[in-house]
């Protein structure tokens, strides 16, 4: 017979004390210290989250590639490449410089040292990669739009392959979102180097599977949590909604080992390198 009071009514979770078959601090299971059953009616609220902001610029797995398309002035194809920038902490500037890097070492063979030049506006937070003076050049930014059928079916895929479905592409970065012809003059919009708005706790034990969630892979969702540090910063995000009805219902559940995920919208788990992830399950019953 279930009991009609609560075992605990704060569980204090942090990742550093995961089970061994866990796979990171942002994939992991823990165990309570005995069961706990919830009765009927009980309320759940995840709150005192604390989260590095540990993951890069460029994180792997997400935003890894520029992917460029270079034509002539008659619009006809001449070559296309991918810029690997993956793995990095970026300010502005070496951004764009670095970009800049990959355009001219792809199209060294067009002209000596490369077609780009560039400038970056502090001011307005853009970058303008432009084809050098006196050369018959254009270039196309594709967006991921475009990526994921192969912009249209124009990218020679022999020679540059990649998963249209998982292009990992840094067109979020650059604010890419609108598809345009080959130009002589490519201008970002406002460079975003805090690649994530936003990251999700998962847990399978804990969801009642009414939120509506970003995509069909996500109905584990159990709490939002907006990024609002700076890369290398904590995001301490104590409110998680404790005072209103933001709260998961768990009555009739029996919970002993509990498993979590930290992810993007998309369901695909974050890399916090590690570092250990804190925050507080915190329960209600009309008993207790």
């Amino acid at each position: 017979m279930m009991s009609n009071k609560l075992t605990y009514k704060k569980v204090y979770v942090n990742s550093k004390f995961r089970l061994p078959q866990s796979r990171s601090s942002s994939d992991f299971v823990v165990e309570l210290q005995e069961n706990m059953e919830l009765p009927a009616g009980s309320k759940m609220w995840i709150t005192e989250v604390s989260l590095p902001t540990s993951f890069k610029t460029t994180e792997v797995g997400f935003y890894e590639y520029l992917y460029v398309m270079i034509y002539d002035n008659t619009d006809t194809f001449v070559k296309n490449f991918r810029v690997y920038l993956g793995n990095k902490i970026y300010f502005a500037s070496q951004f764009c410089f670095d970009v800049n890097e990959g355009l001219n070492s792809n199209t060294s063979d067009l002209s000596a040292g490369g077609i780009f030049v560039y400038s970056y506006d502090e001011a307005t937070r853009t970058v303008e990669y432009k084809i050098k003076e006196g050369l018959n050049y254009k270039v196309k930014i594709p967006t991921d739009e475009e990526l994921g059928n192969y912009v249209n079916g124009q990218w020679d895929t022999g020679s540059v392959p990649y998963d249209n479905r998982n292009p990992v592409s840094i067109n979020y970065l650059l604010s890419n979102y609108v598809a345009t012809s080959p130009l002589s003059v490519w201008t970002s919009s406002y460079l975003n180097l805090v690649p994530f708005r936003a990251v999700y706790i998962n847990s399978p034990e804990l969801t009642d599977n009414h939120y509506s969630a970003p995509n069909s892979y996500s109905s584990s969702i159990v709490r939002k949590i907006l990024i609002n540090q700076q890369l290398g910063g904590i995001v301490n995000d104590d409110h998680g909604g404790a005072f209103g009805e933001d709260f998961i219902n768990v009555g009739g559940k029996n919970l002993r080992r509990l498993s979590f995920r930290i992810t993007k919208e998309e369901s695909k788990t974050m890399n916090f390198y590690n570092i250990p992830i804190e925050f507080t399950l915190l329960f209600s019953s009309p008993n207790y």
